[in-house]
């Protein structure tokens, strides 16, 4: 039989980890590569906990939200963003959450996204400024001047305000042209009206998962025979996987001369670019591979699809509108009024 496209990609992919994962053993330390693997995957799986206090916020329907739900929602979309690009993963979460709660309004859902990043453009947003003022990435010499590296600081901090902003300002423009969506919008930022909740439910959860993650970062540098000390890892987390802040074109070449211009200002010793290379190809693509697998057992459990193809006729039956039941039939001899 045929090999659907998408099943026939995955398998290259799977077929390049496990090359990528035989070449690993000779160059890398193993035990260390497994346990930053795996605490990536805890730091992802705590994280997921402040997102679904978010959801839970939104509506008291909302509340019968279990957190397996939303985790499960969050991996399956976390496999497709990890091949599939703009924001396909976000859409995925959005349809698995809505199959739990079916009367959760659409705008509502997809709103909880905002506050549930908050907290993490803030934290990318201090990861920029302290590599910039600590001389951890490459600006040119008029940044490096006296009195420059506050000017930064400045302006990565009105961003992060910026983006704030433009939050209420949608929110407030939504309200003049329906009321409607706009209250649909508000629910999704209910946790933001309480502040002590937001800190303890959301913002808790994702310093947990950011000091997990550093820790993670720190296991794989050190498997890939790179410094692996604590402001290494908070330099490779302000450039690549661990910040929702990115850098302007974010290609792989991009990510590799910065770590190779950082990392030796940050640990004081020198690395090579073949070792970063080496770093990011193996770790990026046994996270892929982790994602890949736990969305499949995800899409296979939750949808009952066995093939790529099954699960997209899946996603297209989540998106159809609910029937409305037809109104029960008059007795006969009776004349409905």
């Amino acid at each position: 039989m045929p090999i659907d496209p998408l099943a026939a990609s995955v398998v290259d992919i799977l077929g390049a980890v496990g090359e990528l994962a035989a070449g690993a053993g000779r160059r890398f330390d193993v035990p260390l590569l497994v346990a930053g693997l795996a605490l990536h995957l805890l730091a992802d799986v705590v994280r997921n906990g402040g997102w679904h206090t978010v959801l839970r916020a939104a509506s008291p329907a909302h509340r019968a939200l279990r957190l397996r739900d939303v985790q499960a929602a969050a991996f399956a979309g976390g496999g497709v963003s990890a091949i599939v690009p703009a924001r396909a993963g976000d859409v995925v979460k959005v349809a698995l959450i809505r199959r739990r709660l079916p009367d959760a309004r659409l705008p509502t859902v997809m709103a909880t996204f905002v506050p549930e990043t908050l907290f993490e453009w803030c934290v990318g947003a201090a990861l920029l400024v302290w590599a910039l003022t600590a001389g951890y990435l490459p600006v040119d010499a008029v940044a490096r001047a006296p009195g420059v590296a506050a000017d930064h600081a400045v302006v990565a901090l009105l961003a992060a305000v910026g983006v704030a902003g433009v939050v209420v300002a949608v929110g407030l423009l939504a309200h003049r042209l329906a009321h409607r969506l706009y209250r649909d919008i508000a629910a999704g930022f209910a946790i933001l009206r309480h502040p002590g909740r937001f800190v303890t439910g959301v913002v808790s959860f994702q310093l947990a998962s950011r000091v997990v993650r550093l820790g993670a970062i720190a296991c794989c540098l050190s498997a890939s025979r790179l410094p692996g000390d604590a402001a290494a890892a908070a330099l490779v987390m302000a450039v690549e996987g661990g910040t929702r802040v990115r850098f302007g074109p974010a290609t792989a070449a991009l990510r590799a001369g910065l770590l190779v211009y950082g990392l030796p200002a940050a640990a004081g010793s020198a690395v090579s670019l073949s070792a970063v290379l080496a770093y990011m190809a193996v770790v990026h693509s046994m996270r892929t591979a982790m994602a890949l697998l736990i969305a499949a057992g995800v899409v296979v459990t939750t949808l009952d699809a066995r093939s790529p193809r099954a699960a997209l006729d899946a996603f297209r039956r989540l998106r159809e509108p609910a029937v409305e039941p037809l109104p029960p039939e008059a007795p006969q001899g009776v004349t409905a009024r």
